[in-house]
């Protein structure tokens, strides 16, 4: 009071609230500045300093942990984020943004598989492989499923029969000459089909031996009248045919080496002529052999010959047949053994080798075929006695399809040919998948309602997982402070210095009271 009274009394009235206010403005100063500094703790020797380091930046983990259960509890909850997602002008910011990008992905020629070079190689084969053994998988799961085989074979059913109602036999036939005349072609020149041919045979040969030897049924039992007549005819009519086959079986050159030694065997086994054998040598008895040749194929060039050979063949066929096959084919020691059937069968399949090449056999295919050229599927079927396979067609070809699906060697087939798709389909630009293809501006807003709505209900689980209090805290701790004291000031800097004025304010108020005082 003494320092205030002498005060006054030397320096006037003014002093007083001009040093009230100067403390004020200081400590009020000084108190928004220690809110954040100093950032960090000072010691003299182990003593710590009071105040340092700044409220702040002491209680900072308390502070952050405070201030994400806040952000987590009343700004980023499933309220708050639900009402903000369903809001008009989310919806259209979503839709706009799909245009803009639909038109982007349209016109920019971008491939699924420029997508795909962001991931490195191996996982890009990785992925394809994926996708391709997922469809298999799917594939035949599918084809296990008793709805997806009713639905399948009636799929089947309906396609064959509208195939039987709109493509006729004669469509097929004429499509399908060329084809089959070449694959048969191509197929007579297989050694290893001629040996199954001949394996085959002679195993039926043989079971044949021993199911008929005491059996007394006859050829002609076993093809009936009409097929009998019906060979007689094909015999016949293609008699140029036969006389050609003849001729490239007299011609080849090893024919004569092989019928030598055969003919002079014959010749040894009758006395008139055992003598004569002995007298000619094997060159000259084969030099006969090949003149008789030439003979033969000079006598089949002509008509009547042939002729009268096809009526030959035709009466012995007819004597042939009308004998029981245990008599003259199934005995061991009958005309036809196993060894004769082999030589037969070899020179067949050689005259065919060399005569029946792609035309010829398109000739006769186109000669045989004439007799059914006016002919439904389902009179060829009742022809043929082949009703049941129009009928059980499609079933089959389920029963194929099913089995084919399910084999390891087939699923791999199938493996390999979509992955070679998908490396297709990818190096394609999307647009030529959406070309012609632009949705409305309603169909996007429709699609941005389904997103808000699908979000909205994904909320509960997924928003427990982001942890929005522990992110919020961890982003504030490791932010810097003298950044947070910087934005805090930017934001509340008028405010700041407004208080530090009223401090000085303050002083000025109580200094003038003491004076009053």
């Amino acid at each position: 009071m003494n320092f205030l009274l002498y005060l006054k009394a030397t320096s006037g009235w003014w002093l007083p609230p001009l040093i009230g206010a100067v403390i004020g403005l200081i400590t009020n100063w000084l108190a928004i500045r220690m809110l954040f500094r100093p950032y960090r703790a000072y010691h003299i020797g182990k003593l710590k300093i009071p105040f340092t380091p700044g409220v702040i930046p002491n209680r900072r983990a308390e502070i952050s942990n405070k201030v994400g259960q806040v952000v987590a509890q009343y700004l980023f909850n499933e309220t708050e984020l639900s009402r903000t997602f369903l809001e008009p002008s989310v919806q259209d910011g979503i839709a706009n943004f799909l245009a803009l990008r639909w038109q982007t992905l349209l016109t920019s020629g971008m491939t699924a598989e420029t997508w795909l070079q962001q991931l490195p190689e191996e996982r890009r084969k990785q992925l394809k492989q994926q996708i391709a053994e997922q469809l298999i998988q799917r594939l035949v799961k599918a084809a296990k499923r008793e709805a997806t085989q009713e639905q399948c074979k009636r799929l089947l059913q309906e396609q064959w029969q509208k195939a039987l109602q709109q493509i006729p036999p004669q469509n097929l036939f004429a499509s399908g000459s060329n084809y089959l005349s070449d694959f048969l072609a191509n197929w007579l020149q297989q050694d290893r089909l001629r040996e199954k041919v001949k394996v085959n045979l002679i195993e039926r040969f043989q079971q044949l031996r021993l199911q008929w030897q005491s059996d007394q049924t006859t050829l002609a039992d076993l093809l009936g009248d009409d097929t009998s007549r019906e060979l007689n005819r094909l015999l016949f009519d293609h008699r140029a045919n036969l006389a050609v086959l003849l001729k490239e079986i007299l011609t080849d050159a090893e024919l004569p080496k092989e019928l030598a030694p055969f003919a002079k065997r014959q010749m040894e086994k009758q006395w008139p002529l055992n003598i004569l054998a002995a007298l000619i040598s094997e060159e000259r008895m084969l030099k006969m052999i090949i003149s008789l040749l030439a003979d033969a194929e000079n006598w089949l060039d002509q008509d009547e010959n042939q002729a009268m050979l096809a009526e030959r063949l035709t009466a012995a066929f007819r004597d042939f047949s009308q004998k029981p096959l245990s008599e003259r084919l199934l005995r061991k020691d009958s005309l036809l053994t196993e060894e004769r059937l082999q030589t037969v069968i070899d020179y067949l399949w050689q005259g065919l080798r060399k005569t029946a090449d792609a035309e010829t056999i398109n000739l006769w295919l186109n000669g045989s075929l004439k007799s059914m050229q006016d002919c439904s599927w389902q009179q060829l079927a009742e022809r043929f006695g082949a009703q049941d396979i129009l009928e059980k067609f499609p079933v089959l070809l389920w029963q194929i399809l099913e089995r084919e699906i399910e084999s390891e060697q087939r699923q791999q087939q199938i493996r390999f040919f979509l992955q070679q798709q998908i490396d297709l389909l990818l190096q394609k630009p999307f647009s030529e998948f959406l070309e012609g293809w632009q949705p409305q501006q309603s169909q996007w807003l429709q699609l941005a309602q389904w997103l808000q709505q699908s979000a909205v209900k994904t909320l509960p689980e997924l928003l427990p997982t982001f942890n929005v209090t522990r992110m919020v805290e961890r982003r504030l701790n490791e932010f810097p402070i003298a950044e947070i004291e910087q934005l805090i000031i930017s934001i509340a800097g008028k405010e700041l210095s407004a208080i530090t004025w009223f401090g000085a304010l303050l002083g000025f108020v109580i200094g003038s009271l003491q004076l009053v005082i």
